[in-house]
C-alpha cells in the first residue's frame, strides 16, 4: 500500500509485494509483472512507482501531443482537428493536418506545457475572429473562418449564474466527505467522479472519460431551466442581487440597467429599456416580474453562449 504520495510523484512504499501495486495471476497465483501495452516489461528496478515509468511511456507515443492538442483545440472550437476527438484512424483525417502537427510539436518542445499550448491558442487570430459570418463564410462548419457560438461549459455556466443572482451557495455532495465547502466555485471542483451537482449533470460536467452529455440543448436542460431550483432559488432568495436592489431602492431603470451590466457587459438598447420599464410599471407584482425578467435573461443566448 503506497503510504504517502509527494508532488514528484514517488510513492514510498512498505514491505510485500502487493504494496507497489503487483497482482497475482488468478490462474497461476504467481505476481505478474506491469507491462505496457507494446508488451515490454517494466525492469524491477523501477518498480517502487511505475507511474513514472507508464507517463513516460505515453507522452513518448507519437500519438500522444496530436491527441492532447486535439482534445484542447475541441475545448475552446468546439469541435476537433479530428472530429470526434477521440477518432483518429486513417480513414478519419484531421481537417488540418499542418495545424495539427505544428500544434503537437510545439506542445512537445515545451515540456507539454498546457498553460503555454492554451496561451498559444487563445492568443491567435483564429480564436479571436468575430462570431458574427458575412455572406462568405455564413456557411463554413469546418476552416475556423468565423467563430462558431457554443454553450458555456456547465462549470462557467453555473458560476455565471451565482454571480450574476449574488447566490454562491451552491451545494455540492462529495460522496466520500459530504458536502463541499458552500460557496466553491464549480470550475474550482476537482473530484470531478466524485462531487456532484445536478446542474452539471443536466449540463454535461466533465468526468474522467470526457464529458458525460452532450452540450447540446436538451429536455432536462428545458425542464430545469423553468422549475430547477438552481434557477427559481437564485434568482428569488433574499439576499441576492435582486432582492438587494428591491430594498435599497433603486428605481425600474436603474435595476434593468444594472442587471444588463452583470450579465451581458453592456447597457440595454433603447427599445429593451422602454420594453421593459413599461412591463414593471404595468405589472400588478413588480417583484415576480423582475425575477421573471432576470430568469430570461440568463436564458438568453447572448448570455450561455460564449461568442
Amino acid at each position: 500500500m503506497v503510504i504517502f504520495d509527494n508532488p514528484e510523484g514517488r510513492g514510498f512504499t512498505i514491505g510485500q509485494p502487493e504494496d507497489i501495486g503487483l497482482v497475482k495471476h488468478p490462474r497461476t497465483k504467481e505476481y505478474v509483472n506491469p507491462t505496457f501495452p507494446d508488451g515490454v516489461s517494466l525492469p524491477q528496478e523501477q518498480f517502487t512507482d511505475p507511474r513514472q515509468a507508464i507517463a513516460k511511456w505515453i507522452t513518448s507515443h507519437p500519438y500522444f501531443a496530436e491527441a492532447t492538442v486535439n482534445r484542447i483545440w475541441n475545448d475552446f472550437f468546439g469541435r476537433g482537428i479530428v472530429d470526434p476527438v477521440d477518432d483518429f484512424r486513417s480513414t478519419n483525417p484531421p481537417s488540418h493536418p499542418e495545424l495539427l502537427t505544428a500544434l503537437a510539436s510545439e506542445f512537445k518542445s515545451n515540456g507539454y506545457d498546457l498553460k503555454h499550448l492554451i496561451k498559444l491558442i487563445v492568443s491567435s487570430r483564429t480564436y479571436q475572429l468575430s462570431s458574427i459570418p458575412n455572406d462568405t463564410n455564413r456557411h463554413d462548419k469546418l476552416n475556423y473562418s468565423h467563430f462558431q457560438v457554443k454553450t458555456l461549459d456547465p462549470e462557467v455556466f453555473l458560476d455565471a449564474l451565482s454571480d450574476v443572482t449574488g447566490v454562491s451557495d451552491e451545494i455540492f455532495m462529495d460522496t466520500t466527505k459530504g458536502h463541499v465547502a458552500i460557496g466553491t466555485r464549480a470550475v474550482d471542483l476537482k473530484d470531478w467522479d466524485m462531487q456532484h451537482s445536478r446542474f452539471m449533470e443536466l449540463h454535461g460536467r466533465y468526468n474522467r472519460q470526457g464529458r458525460k452529455n452532450p452540450s447540446s440543448p436538451s429536455l432536462p436542460q428545458a425542464l430545469h431551466s423553468f422549475a430547477g431550483e438552481t434557477f427559481i432559488q437564485k434568482i428569488s432568495q433574499k439576499g441576492g442581487n435582486l432582492d438587494k436592489m428591491l430594498t435599497s431602492g433603486l428605481n425600474n431603470n436603474e435595476i434593468i440597467e444594472e442587471f444588463f451590466l452583470t450579465a451581458l457587459s453592456r447597457f440595454p438598447s433603447d427599445d429593451e429599456r422602454h420594453t421593459l420599464a413599461t412591463m414593471v410599471e404595468e405589472s400588478p407584482n413588480k417583484e415576480e416580474l423582475l425575477q421573471d425578467f432576470v430568469w430570461a435573461l440568463i436564458n438568453t443566448r447572448e448570455f450561455a453562449h460564449n461568442h
